[in-house]
């Protein structure tokens, strides 16, 4: 028996089992946003930023708040703060909006 053989036997274990398969997928956790638009900005050459945070834990157990900001290839997350509560997650998505808006 060769190694691609036993690789293809465990393949069929993992996918025909879905707690197993479950346990080998990485998935993304789910995560909302407010987007700074163009009647909130007077600057259109800057771009308009998404502040977004995580609705679920990742690997580490933590939520997250960030900035997506666009760029010529498409949107480039910045500033990325890990928090313990997804509340907090959220309320800073909302203190970094809030600062984003002042300082325009």
């Amino acid at each position: 028996m060769t190694t691609s053989d036993i690789t293809r036997q465990l393949e069929q274990i993992i996918n025909n089992d879905a707690v197993l398969r479950g346990l080998f997928e990485v998935n993304e956790p789910g995560w909302r946003y407010f987007h700074v638009g163009k009647t909130l900005d007077s600057d259109p050459k800057r771009g308009f930023p998404m502040f977004a945070w995580s609705t679920e834990r990742d690997r580490t157990g933590k939520f997250h708040s960030w900035v997506w900001q666009p760029d010529k290839n498409g949107w480039k997350r910045t500033k990325t703060v890990s928090h313990a509560k997804r509340k907090t997650a959220k309320a800073r998505a909302l203190r970094m909006r809030d600062k984003y808006r002042e300082n325009r």
